[in-house]
């Protein structure tokens, strides 16, 4: 076993216990937490085991470019669409499947790697919308407690976790295109090291949330 796959062993450890504190306190919790974040912890949960399994029996490229490409679908599809509930916006369903789609066709064509330009586009995207949620969030008269607030504690993390992973796949993207995949091979494990540490940060952020829900709840039940 690679140093880098117990990493990612670590890593799921620390999703499925996120899952289930999530799952736990999510129960008193608001139905927007339930309807997607919730829902992304337990589908990021299964996909990493599903991960690690195709890894350790060396699963074919495919299967796991397919559980890839789910995962970076689920983002996509979820996150921000939490954010606009909580801004009170439209969501851009059909805009999202369009992202979907596109990144996988044209990465299927211009790249080796059939999720590359996909997880870039999703982290470009998110990022875009935590933007304007903590646009929002300035803007906003509502007088919130920010360190009891759950919306505020999930959507930081969420930001610190996928801006902060655009640079991998910017690298990632530009090394497989004007080099090789081989090439990037051979670094990818200082990328993947930083990306893992990103994740787990989101759900140490994701645990602080539904850890404060309740007594939040109790103060802004008519708020939020």
């Amino acid at each position: 076993m690679t140093p880098l796959l117990e990493f990612y062993i670590f890593q799921t450890f620390i999703i499925i216990t996120g899952t289930i504190i999530c799952f736990l306190f999510s129960k008193n919790g608001s139905e927007k937490e339930k309807r997607y974040i919730l829902p992304y912890c337990i589908i990021s949960a299964i996909l990493m085991c599903l991960l690690i399994h195709a890894n350790i029996i060396y699963a074919s490229h495919s299967y796991i470019y397919a559980l890839m490409y789910l995962a970076g679908c689920s983002e996509i599809l979820l996150i921000p669409n939490y954010i606009s509930t909580i801004m009170g916006k439209k969501k851009q369903i059909f805009t999202q499947i369009g992202i979907c789609l596109t990144s996988f066709m044209i990465s299927n064509y211009f790249v080796q790697n059939p999720t590359t330009l996909l997880y870039l586009f999703s982290n470009l995207y998110i990022t875009l919308y935590t933007g304007k949620y903590f646009i929002w969030l300035f803007k906003n008269n509502e007088k919130l407690d920010l360190k009891n607030t759950p919306h505020y504690w999930i959507i930081m993390g969420i930001c610190i976790c996928f801006t902060g992973s655009i640079p991998y796949y910017l690298s990632e993207l530009l090394i497989i295109k004007f080099e090789s995949i081989e090439v990037f091979a051979e670094i990818s494990s200082t990328f993947h090291s930083t990306f893992i540490i990103l994740n787990i940060t989101m759900y140490f952020f994701f645990i602080k949330a539904f850890l404060c829900k309740k007594k939040f709840l109790k103060s802004y039940s008519g708020q939020y």
